[in-house]
């Protein structure tokens, strides 16, 4: 049975979403903007093309996906899905950056995040097998936690870095150690990814 295709209305939604990722990424071309644009869209929802989406799942899951990459959590939240996994990942990358901005170690991101649901009175548990954390959470909880953490991040950012950008970025490693402060840029992905904690979501 043929879906119906986003409305017009939702199209509307969908570029304005994008274009906030793109600025907030750093995107300047339309070849690399076009390339994030359909990676964004087959990575969420199997799709490379506007016309294929959907008007339920394709659609907030893809908007959604921008929102997040734009790093304006609050219009995320108006379109959760269930992306936990990458959810937990930029929960992860935060509190690594947090602690890298507060001049502490990154071995410190588990205790702090902790300290942060905690306070939130999320339900959690800890794996001391493999130096992780469980969250029982709702997508709007999580977008909130998000947020919080987002919005520290940038405050730190401000603080000891004010000429360069408050976008989120797992490309970039901070140092600052009194006065001394470095922006490591270019970085592996997996640099984070391979930190020995982990972040797991669970609703």
């Amino acid at each position: 049975m043929k879906y119906r295709s986003i409305t017009d209305k939702q199209k509307s939604v969908y570029w304005v979403a994008f274009k906030a990722a793109c600025f907030n990424l750093g995107l300047i071309g339309r070849e690399e903007k076009d390339a994030y644009r359909h990676r964004a869209m087959r990575e969420t929802c199997g799709k490379e093309s506007i016309n294929d989406l959907s008007t339920t799942h394709d659609f907030e899951a893809v908007v959604h996906r921008f929102f997040v990459d734009a790093g304006d959590f609050e219009q995320a939240a108006k379109f959760a899905v269930s992306d936990e996994h990458r959810m937990a990942y930029l929960i992860k990358v935060e509190c690594c950056q947090i602690m890298q901005l507060k001049g502490g170690s990154e071995s410190d991101a588990r205790n702090y995040i902790e300290g942060i649901i905690k306070q939130a009175r999320i339900n959690y548990g800890v794996s001391p097998s493999d130096n992780s954390f469980w969250m029982d959470v709702s997508p709007r909880s999580l977008q909130n936690l998000l947020q919080i953490l987002d919005t520290y991040r940038r405050k730190l950012l401000k603080a000891n870095f004010p000429a360069y950008p408050l976008k989120f970025d797992d490309t970039v490693r901070y140092s600052v150690d009194g006065t001394i402060r470095e922006r490591t840029t270019g970085i592996p992905r997996t640099y984070y990814a391979d930190i020995p904690f982990k972040v797991n979501v669970r609703g």
